[in-house]
Protein backbone atom coordinates (compact mmCIF):
# COMPACT_ATOMS: atom_id res chain seq x y z
CA UNK A 1 0.00 0.00 0.00
CA UNK A 2 1.45 3.03 -1.08
CA UNK A 3 2.08 6.64 0.92
CA UNK A 4 -0.38 6.63 4.16
CA UNK A 5 -3.68 4.68 3.08
CA UNK A 6 -5.23 2.94 6.19
CA UNK A 7 -4.81 -1.15 5.79
CA UNK A 8 -5.15 -3.48 8.36
CA UNK A 9 -1.93 -5.80 7.63
CA UNK A 10 0.05 -2.85 6.98
CA UNK A 11 -0.63 -1.28 10.38
CA UNK A 12 0.09 -4.88 11.91
CA UNK A 13 3.48 -4.80 10.92
CA UNK A 14 4.01 -1.62 12.52
CA UNK A 15 2.95 1.35 10.64
CA UNK A 16 0.57 2.86 13.08
CA UNK A 17 0.49 6.21 11.63
CA UNK A 18 -1.55 4.79 8.57
CA UNK A 19 -4.81 5.88 11.02
CA UNK A 20 -3.82 9.69 11.17
CA UNK A 21 -2.21 9.61 7.25
CA UNK A 22 -4.76 8.09 5.46
CA UNK A 23 -7.47 10.97 6.88
CA UNK A 24 -4.97 13.79 5.15
CA UNK A 25 -5.62 11.49 1.63
CA UNK A 26 -8.25 11.41 -0.62
CA UNK A 27 -9.10 9.72 -3.93
CA UNK A 28 -9.62 12.57 -5.89
CA UNK A 29 -10.93 15.98 -6.22
CA UNK A 30 -14.53 15.44 -5.71
CA UNK A 31 -13.77 13.23 -2.36
CA UNK A 32 -11.74 16.51 -1.06
CA UNK A 33 -14.23 18.63 -1.94
CA UNK A 34 -17.56 17.62 -0.57
CA UNK A 35 -15.14 16.92 2.71
CA UNK A 36 -13.95 19.87 2.61
CA UNK A 37 -17.33 22.01 1.71
CA UNK A 38 -18.96 19.89 5.31
CA UNK A 39 -16.03 20.27 7.30
CA UNK A 40 -16.45 24.27 6.60
CA UNK A 41 -20.08 24.23 7.20
CA UNK A 42 -20.43 21.90 10.33
CA UNK A 43 -16.96 22.84 11.74
CA UNK A 44 -17.86 26.94 11.61
CA UNK A 45 -20.98 25.92 13.56
CA UNK A 46 -19.12 23.50 16.51
CA UNK A 47 -16.02 26.42 16.56
CA UNK A 48 -18.26 28.65 17.40
CA UNK A 49 -20.24 26.65 19.97
CA UNK A 50 -17.84 24.36 21.20
CA UNK A 51 -14.10 27.06 21.10
CA UNK A 52 -10.99 25.92 18.45
CA UNK A 53 -9.92 23.80 21.35
CA UNK A 54 -12.65 21.73 21.80
CA UNK A 55 -13.66 21.62 18.43
CA UNK A 56 -9.66 20.35 17.38
CA UNK A 57 -10.53 17.80 19.75
CA UNK A 58 -13.84 16.65 19.05
CA UNK A 59 -12.08 16.11 15.29
CA UNK A 60 -8.79 14.08 16.42
CA UNK A 61 -10.08 12.10 18.81
CA UNK A 62 -12.88 10.96 15.71
CA UNK A 63 -10.27 10.85 13.05
CA UNK A 64 -8.68 8.33 15.37
CA UNK A 65 -12.08 6.31 16.45
CA UNK A 66 -12.82 6.19 13.28
CA UNK A 67 -9.46 4.30 11.97
CA UNK A 68 -9.43 2.21 14.58
CA UNK A 69 -13.20 1.32 13.61
CA UNK A 70 -11.97 0.90 10.17
CA UNK A 71 -9.21 -1.62 11.53
CA UNK A 72 -12.25 -3.47 13.79
CA UNK A 73 -14.47 -3.66 10.86
CA UNK A 74 -13.05 -3.41 7.76
CA UNK A 75 -9.62 -4.67 8.54
CA UNK A 76 -8.36 -5.56 4.64
CA UNK A 77 -9.78 -2.88 3.15
CA UNK A 78 -7.89 -0.02 1.65
CA UNK A 79 -9.21 3.48 3.19
CA UNK A 80 -8.72 6.80 3.38
CA UNK A 81 -10.31 10.46 3.52
CA UNK A 82 -11.36 12.53 6.36
CA UNK A 83 -15.26 11.96 6.56
CA UNK A 84 -14.83 9.64 9.85
CA UNK A 85 -13.34 12.83 11.62
CA UNK A 86 -16.59 15.01 9.92
CA UNK A 87 -18.82 12.79 11.32
CA UNK A 88 -17.59 13.18 14.17
CA UNK A 89 -18.24 16.76 14.43
CA UNK A 90 -21.88 16.14 13.32
CA UNK A 91 -22.19 13.69 16.42
CA UNK A 92 -20.73 16.40 18.26
CA UNK A 93 -23.84 18.59 16.66
CA UNK A 94 -26.43 15.83 17.84
CA UNK A 95 -24.91 15.92 21.24
CA UNK A 96 -25.07 19.47 21.78
CA UNK A 97 -28.92 19.28 19.84
CA UNK A 98 -29.62 16.88 22.73
CA UNK A 99 -28.22 18.97 25.86
CA UNK A 100 -30.12 21.76 24.42
CA UNK A 101 -33.63 19.83 24.94
CA UNK A 102 -36.53 21.72 22.96
CA UNK A 103 -34.41 24.34 21.82
CA UNK A 104 -32.10 22.00 20.30
CA UNK A 105 -34.73 19.46 18.24
CA UNK A 106 -33.81 21.46 14.93
CA UNK A 107 -30.69 20.90 15.22
CA UNK A 108 -31.44 17.24 15.62
CA UNK A 109 -33.63 16.72 12.95
CA UNK A 110 -31.71 18.42 10.41
CA UNK A 111 -28.35 16.80 11.42
CA UNK A 112 -30.30 13.24 11.32
CA UNK A 113 -31.20 13.97 7.49
CA UNK A 114 -27.65 14.64 6.84
CA UNK A 115 -26.12 11.90 8.73
CA UNK A 116 -29.12 8.93 7.60
CA UNK A 117 -28.42 10.62 3.85
CA UNK A 118 -25.08 9.95 4.12
CA UNK A 119 -24.89 6.31 5.73
CA UNK A 120 -27.72 5.12 2.99
CA UNK A 121 -25.52 6.59 0.55
CA UNK A 122 -22.22 4.97 1.89
CA UNK A 123 -24.17 1.60 2.10
CA UNK A 124 -25.32 1.70 -1.69
CA UNK A 125 -22.37 2.65 -3.26
CA UNK A 126 -19.19 0.56 -2.86
CA UNK A 127 -15.60 1.90 -2.14
CA UNK A 128 -17.15 4.06 0.97
CA UNK A 129 -16.08 3.24 4.48
CA UNK A 130 -19.20 3.72 7.20
CA UNK A 131 -17.03 1.76 9.31
CA UNK A 132 -15.32 5.35 9.57
CA UNK A 133 -18.30 7.09 9.30
CA UNK A 134 -19.98 5.48 12.17
CA UNK A 135 -17.07 5.39 14.36
CA UNK A 136 -16.29 8.94 14.24
CA UNK A 137 -20.10 9.51 14.68
CA UNK A 138 -20.61 7.65 17.72
CA UNK A 139 -16.84 9.43 19.51
CA UNK A 140 -17.88 12.64 18.56
CA UNK A 141 -21.05 11.98 20.14
CA UNK A 142 -19.61 10.64 22.88
CA UNK A 143 -17.41 13.17 23.65
CA UNK A 144 -19.51 15.69 22.44
CA UNK A 145 -21.82 15.20 25.32
CA UNK A 146 -19.68 16.09 28.28
CA UNK A 147 -18.08 19.30 26.12
CA UNK A 148 -21.20 20.77 25.65
CA UNK A 149 -21.18 24.38 27.28
CA UNK A 150 -23.56 25.38 29.01
CA UNK A 151 -26.57 27.48 27.35
CA UNK A 152 -26.08 31.33 26.94
CA UNK A 153 -27.58 33.08 29.91
CA UNK A 154 -30.97 34.49 29.42
CA UNK A 155 -30.86 38.03 30.09
CA UNK A 156 -33.92 39.92 31.49
CA UNK A 157 -34.47 43.44 30.91
CA UNK A 158 -36.07 44.89 34.09
CA UNK A 159 -38.09 48.61 33.57
CA UNK A 160 -37.54 50.97 36.41
CA UNK A 161 -40.74 51.40 37.82
CA UNK A 162 -39.80 55.35 38.34
CA UNK A 163 -39.10 55.49 34.47
CA UNK A 164 -42.05 53.93 33.68
CA UNK A 165 -44.54 56.17 35.41
CA UNK A 166 -42.99 58.85 33.66
CA UNK A 167 -43.62 57.88 30.04
CA UNK A 168 -46.57 59.82 28.43
CA UNK A 169 -47.20 57.42 25.75
CA UNK A 170 -45.78 59.73 23.21
CA UNK A 171 -43.90 59.12 20.13
CA UNK A 172 -40.83 60.89 19.34
CA UNK A 173 -42.66 62.37 16.24
CA UNK A 174 -45.26 63.71 18.43
CA UNK A 175 -42.92 65.09 21.15
CA UNK A 176 -40.21 67.16 18.33
CA UNK A 177 -43.25 67.84 15.56
CA UNK A 178 -40.50 66.22 13.41
CA UNK A 179 -40.09 62.50 11.94
CA UNK A 180 -37.62 60.35 13.69
CA UNK A 181 -33.82 60.98 11.84
CA UNK A 182 -33.78 57.92 9.31
CA UNK A 183 -30.14 56.41 7.40
CA UNK A 184 -30.08 56.74 3.82
CA UNK A 185 -32.10 59.08 1.34
CA UNK A 186 -35.21 61.13 2.37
Amino acid sequence: MQLGVEYGPAIATGEWWRIVTAAFLHAGILHILFNMIALAQVGMVIELTFGAARMLLLYAVSLLAAGFSVLLFNYATPTLGASGAVFGLFGALLALGLRRGAAGRALVRQCLGIIVLNLVYGFAVAGISNAAHLGGLVAGFLLGLPLVPGAPARRVYAIDARESRDYTGQTIEQETGEPPYQDGPR
